[in-house]
């Protein structure tokens, strides 16, 4: 014997209620190749919000009546999914069966492990990528991978050991051998925590000009390519839709006007405590800009099927839902 779980979301009414309910049993049956006669039982559950009618009703409906069912009602649990049915199928089969899982609708969204969805953010600088990444990556369950974080971490390196900017080869060489990684919100390069110091202006000011040497590109990418294939991950940069993850599910491509984002970083820079000046950072950005947009490897710009949020007059928990909405609803 072996258990099938699924769900679904719904709306509270007795027609869409019996309409999704054959949807993903039917999903279930056909996924995993059972018809009725292999179906033991079928256990269902429902949150509170749902009351127009039985799930089960809707098979018996549909015509199998051969079938013990049973309805159970949820606990309610604050900030829980909302108006979803889940279901246990319990099968006759070989023990060595593979069983598939369903997850239809938003109700897809409680069980990332089954997922592997690539959500790739792309935009000019200060557009609020990586805020917006990362709320998204925590509202959705899944890794949050800042590329930029790793350009700005090898910036860094190359400061503290005074490496000059026209070096190209120093630079490689030290890409190829320093350790960056992404764990729980922190930047480490080489074990050492340098979230804070990778974000100050003097980082800002040269990091476009590390990003656009193609060796670096190329060991940095590598990289990225290698964490997007662990699971969901939501990744943020400069080309992720067009080069790093060209077969993510969903792309979006923020932007905003020059003095929004230049305001947007001035204050994230003031809050903590580093003196800096508007025009300077207005200025930085539009070079930036110039950098990114010109520069012969990997040059910014969105993909054909990228999804154009206009954040400027959007605030980050606008931002942050209307793209959950459109990965729930995909």
């Amino acid at each position: 014997m072996k258990a099938i779980r699924g769900a679904i979301t719904t709306e509270n009414t007795k027609e869409a209620i019996f309409h999704d309910t054959i949807s993903l049993i039917d999903e279930i049956f056909r996924i995993n190749k059972i018809k009725s006669s292999d179906v033991i039982s079928i256990f269902f559950t429902a949150t509170k919000d749902i009351d127009a009618a039985y799930p089960a009703e809707a098979l018996r409906h549909n015509g199998i009546s051969n079938i013990p069912m049973m309805c159970f009602q949820e606990m309610n649990v604050k900030k829980s999914l909302e108006k979803c049915i889940r279901v246990v199928v319990f099968i006759n089969c070989e023990d060595d069966k593979e069983v598939k899982h369903i997850y239809m609708k938003n109700a897809k969204l409680l069980r990332l492990d089954l997922l592997n969805i690539k959500v790739a953010i792309d935009g000019p600088a200060g557009a609020g990528k990586s805020t917006v990444a990362k709320e998204l990556a925590k509202k959705l369950n899944f890794t949050y991978i800042d590329t930029g974080a790793m350009y700005r971490a090898l910036t860094y390196k190359v400061a503290i050991e005074n490496i000059n900017l026209e070096d190209k080869n120093k630079i490689v060489e030290l890409a190829s051998k320093i350790d960056i990684d992404l764990k729980n919100d922190k930047v480490l390069l080489d074990g050492m925590d340098v979230t804070s110091e990778i974000r100050t202006p003097s980082i800002s000011e040269k990091v476009s000009y590390i990003s656009m040497i193609p060796e670096v590109r190329e060991i940095m990418v590598k990289l990225q390519k290698r964490l997007s294939d662990k699971g969901s991950v939501v990744m943020d940069g400069r080309d992720i839709a067009t080069v790093v993850m060209p077969d993510a599910q969903f792309k979006f491509f923020l932007t905003a006007s020059p003095e929004i984002r230049a305001m947007r970083r001035y204050n994230e820079l003031t809050s903590k405590k580093i003196p800096v000046k508007y025009d300077d950072i207005l200025n930085d950005i539009k070079k930036r800009d110039k950098n990114d947009t010109e520069r012969d490897v990997a040059p910014l710009k969105k993909a054909d099927d990228s999804i154009v949020i206009d954040t400027t007059n959007m605030s980050i928990d606008e931002v942050v839902s209307k793209m959950y909405n459109i990965i729930a609803n995909g």
